[in-house]
């Protein structure tokens, strides 16, 4: 059977199974997305893996394999910020001051986490909140379809591109330098660690709410980049599910792309400044008082724990997640996992720090990368000099820029980026996200156009340059996703 055969087929089951959604015109991706997967479950090839997936008994080890292909690893810590500090700062707080004197029970779920920063970025807002949990019974679930995201989530190991946007000091207060072969890698401190469970679930698979598996009575769920890639009638049973599995009062956040569906049940939505968060139940009334008198410690001011130096000596193993299942084929050499999507930067950073000194590019990333955002704008701007061509500086000061909350400015620094090098295609796809951001939509349309038309030329595993290891076929699939998904929301 030829891939033209199998196609309509399996996009209709890949819907049905895993809620992905592959119109026609996304044929090509999943066809590549079949292929891969086929190499990592040891089939014979495509065509085979194909026929065995449209099967009559369904083979959950396979579904896995196909999970693993076509899910998409973007997330870092604290990824869309504004919605972490009114998690900090409101909705948390008045949960904490509401359970408090009523069973002192807290039930937050990451639903689709991903490699697990969403999580673990919630336990530790959770340790600052609540820093004495000794009468506290609070639970976080962290789900997700694919088994190998789980996997590497409960090592609770992370490289520096995952603290991208975190404050000064976070990481030195939580990770400690990790034991491991690989360069610049660091490990969550287990007492974290030991908060948050991971297991396996498909959201688009009527398992939930159900006590089985604790998916019932949440007071919070985060469901974040993970609607968008459904069909509009899967998103809508799942919202239907996740709604169901909160408790009265209980609090739903989806990412601002997703904030515009249409099938939110019985939620409503309730405005923050920056964000947009939705709840069940009456949400007229104020938000509970803080429970504090002052505001938590600063992310730099040590905590007791164990030692740093005793984290590196094993990995925790509190966590649900099981053992990677044998392939259903012949094993095969596995493939590198696909690098997840992230801000580009101007040169790696694996360097040592007085290399920094000789490349001021090097040293301003390296200095974003641990929050200190206005010293980094200082040394690229001071790296700007009259008559110094360099695209890549325009674009990793654009992304500085942005973070610093000045975005007509990040926009300058774009543009002259493509000035000097107009097939950049990082910088016509951070204008898309710009002007998508500000409102702009077709705007950012035109800037997504230029970027797939530069993707076109580009083979699907072509690496871009300054991207940290995104391939074009990845970029690609990520652009025409999520038009499709405005258009359907329009």
């Amino acid at each position: 059977m030829s891939a033209a055969a199998w196609l309509a087929p399996l996009a209709a089951l890949v819907g049905d199974r895993l809620g992905l959604d592959y119109p026609p015109e996304r044929w090509p991706d999943l066809e590549r997305g079949i292929r891969l997967a086929a190499l990592q479950a040891g089939a014979p090839d495509a065509d085979a893996f194909a026929l065995a997936q449209l099967g009559a008994v369904p083979d959950e080890r396979q579904l896995h394999a196909l999970a693993e292909a076509l899910t998409i690893g973007e997330t870092y810590f604290f990824r869309e910020r504004r919605s972490f500090e009114i998690l900090e700062q409101d909705i948390l707080p008045a949960l904490i001051a509401a359970r408090r004197p009523a069973g002192r029970r807290l039930r937050l779920w990451s639903a689709g986490c991903c490699t697990g920063e969403e999580a673990y970025s919630l336990a530790i807002v959770i340790d600052r909140l609540l820093p004495r949990r000794e009468d506290w019974q609070v639970t976080i679930l962290a789900t997700d379809v694919n088994p190998a995201f789980l996997r590497n989530a409960a090592r609770g190991e992370f490289g520096d591109w995952s603290f991208r946007d975190t404050p000064p000091g976070f990481r030195e207060r939580y990770f400690a330098p990790a034991a491991s072969a690989a360069p610049r890698r660091w490990l969550l401190d287990p007492r974290i660690r030991r908060m948050v469970r991971f297991a396996p679930l498909n959201l688009v698979q009527p398992s939930f709410p159900d006590c089985r598996n604790d998916t019932q009575a949440m007071d919070l769920i985060l469901c974040r980049n993970v609607l968008m890639y459904f069909s509009p009638h899967q998103m809508h049973l799942v919202l239907g599910r996740l709604q169901r599995s909160l408790t009265d009062g209980g609090w739903l956040s989806v990412s601002a792309a997703e904030a515009a569906v249409k099938s939110m049940h019985a939620l409503t939505p309730v405005p923050f400044d920056g964000a947009v968060f939705y709840r069940k139940g009456d949400a007229a009334g104020e938000l509970a008082a803080r429970p504090w008198d002052a505001m938590p410690a600063a992310w730099s001011t040590p905590v007791p724990s164990e030692s740093p130096a005793s984290w590196v000596s094993a990995v925790s193993t509190v966590s649900t997640v099981a053992p990677a299942d044998p392939p259903p084929f012949a094993a095969a050499p596995p493939l590198p996992a696909p690098a997840p999507v992230a801000l580009p930067a101007a040169n790696e950073i694996t360097s040592a720090p007085d290399q920094d000194q000789d490349d001021p590019l090097r040293l301003a990333r390296r200095q974003a990368d641990a929050g200190q955002l206005d010293l980094a704008r200082a040394t690229v701007e001071e790296a700007l000099v009259p008559g110094k061509l360099d695209a890549g500086a325009h674009h990793l000061h654009a992304m500085i820029l942005e973070e610093l909350g000045q975005p007509d400015l990040a926009r300058r620094a774009l543009q002259r980026a493509i000035y000097l090098e107009p097939d950049f295609v990082l910088a016509h796809h951070a204008l898309g996200q710009l002007a998508l951001r500000q409102g702009q939509a077709a705007h950012a349309q035109r800037h997504f156009d230029n970027a797939l038309a530069l993707l076109a030329g580009l083979p699907a595993d072509a690496v871009l340059p300054q991207s940290d290891g995104l391939t074009a076929g990845h970029l690609r699939a990520l652009i025409e996703t999520a038009s499709q998904r405005r258009r359907r929301s329009a």
